[in-house]
């Protein structure tokens, strides 16, 4: 494992199966619901934790909601325990709000 190649908010997508009633709102778009951040890079030893967004909406202004999250990636966050990176996984992750938020998602655990 190269260590340079990593660096703490770097993430991956995970394949995700459509689980939003929104699902056709989201066609053409990459919206990524769950997979692979950097947390911690220790010596030699990468961390990671695997994420997954909460984004389930109710209400008459469902849509709307959706909409303002999306735009945003402000979504709830849950994160798994960390544990050493043991394969070699592309962090390829792209998008720079959703960084931005796993990082500062990463930071309040």
């Amino acid at each position: 494992m190269n260590i340079e190649n990593y660096s703490i908010g770097s993430y991956c997508v995970t394949p995700s199966k459509a689980s939003s009633m929104f699902e056709d709102e989201s066609v053409g778009n990459s919206q990524a619901t769950g997979g692979l951040v950097v947390s911690r890079i220790d010596g030699d030893q990468v961390f990671v934790r695997e994420w997954h967004i909460n984004a389930h909406f109710e209400g008459a202004d469902a849509l709307e909601q959706f909409e303002r999250h999306r735009e945003t990636q402000d979504f709830e966050f849950w994160f798994t325990d960390e544990r050493i990176l043991q394969e070699s996984v592309l962090f390829d992750g792209h998008d720079p709000v959703l960084h931005r938020q796993l990082c500062l998602k990463l930071s309040a655990l």
